[in-house]
């Protein structure tokens, strides 16, 4: 353990800065990388440096420190980078990796929520550029949305970087007579490292599908659900703002979700009575690697 200078014990800990766009509409949607900003010292209020770093980034074996407002990191001489922990300001600038197989999973996939930001749910879907989509699903010229399904394949681009068309017309249920095709592709295609039906118990992050009735295709929905221990969560109740042992990623056009895209939620007892698959996904290290469990 390391002492900071106000003596507070810090342990050296792995961040991943965040990724955020600004994204702007002149006959279609522009995106324009926002690098994150450095200071001089450990205070909003400090001079910014003339570096950046870029969202991405992974910082490794630095102290966090934390101070009255906020905790921060220094990323080199006089280079401090704003991690969180200040309600007044907005969330850190860098996610905290957590322990296990599934706490950098878990970073680089909050990492790069920031990049909805501006969205609200839609069937009229815009992905983010480079995603593994055909090129008219990223023009934007219907506006920034995202609905259920897509919100988990862009999830599954970002953490596995590796879908194709046939995978995506699998995931969307489009020309397949399996209501369920999404969990079988992810098995498929070999990022599941196990499925099954109803709640899935233990740890892990999940793929999830529901029916209100397969059989009729009726009231389908699709999340990612997330059941880890603290030592692996990281930063996820800073970002997602619930506390709960299983928690759920989703787009939704329920009212309790006010259209936000994406959203946060303990919803277990929303699913009973449905239908249900999952495909427990197989984690990602912190350079995209999958690995076995």
């Amino acid at each position: 353990m390391h002492t900071s200078e106000s003596g507070q014990a810090v342990g050296l800990d792995t961040y991943i800065v965040v990724e955020r766009a600004e994204h702007t509409y002149v006959g279609e949607y522009l995106w324009q990388p926002v690098p994150a900003t450095l200071h001089a010292s450990p205070s909003h209020n400090a001079k910014h440096s003339d570096l950046i770093l870029g969202g991405g980034t992974i910082i490794d074996g630095v102290k966090t420190t934390k101070k009255s407002k906020g905790r921060w990191v220094e990323v080199g001489s006089d280079l401090w980078l704003y991690v969180g922990g200040n309600k007044t300001k907005r969330a850190g600038d860098a996610v905290k990796v957590g322990e296990g197989k599934y706490g950098p999973m878990l970073a680089m996939l909050l990492a790069k929520l920031p990049l909805l930001d501006g969205y609200g749910y839609s069937r009229t879907v815009c992905f983010p550029p480079d995603t593994n989509v055909h090129p008219s699903l990223t023009n934007g010229i219907s506006g920034l949305g995202m609905d259920c399904s897509s919100l988990t394949w862009l999830c599954l681009d970002w953490l596995y970087g590796r879908g194709h068309t046939n995978w995506y017309k699998q995931h969307q249920l489009i020309q397949t007579p399996n209501p369920f095709a999404a969990i079988a592709a992810a098995e498929a295609n070999g990022v599941a490292s196990e499925t099954g039906t109803d709640m899935p118990a233990g740890s892990g992050i999940f793929l999830m599908q529901s029916w209100h009735d397969s059989a009729a295709w009726k009231g389908g929905h699709q999340w990612l659900q997330i059941q880890l221990p603290d030592g692996e969560r990281g930063d996820l109740l800073e970002r997602a703002g619930v506390d709960s042992t299983c928690i759920s990623l989703e787009a939704s056009n329920n009212p309790r979700h006010r259209g936000q895209c994406p959203s946060w939620s303990d919803t277990r007892p929303e699913w009973r009575g449905r239908e249900v698959m999952w495909a427990k996904l197989k984690p990602v290290d912190l350079y995209g690697i999958a690995q076995d469990v």
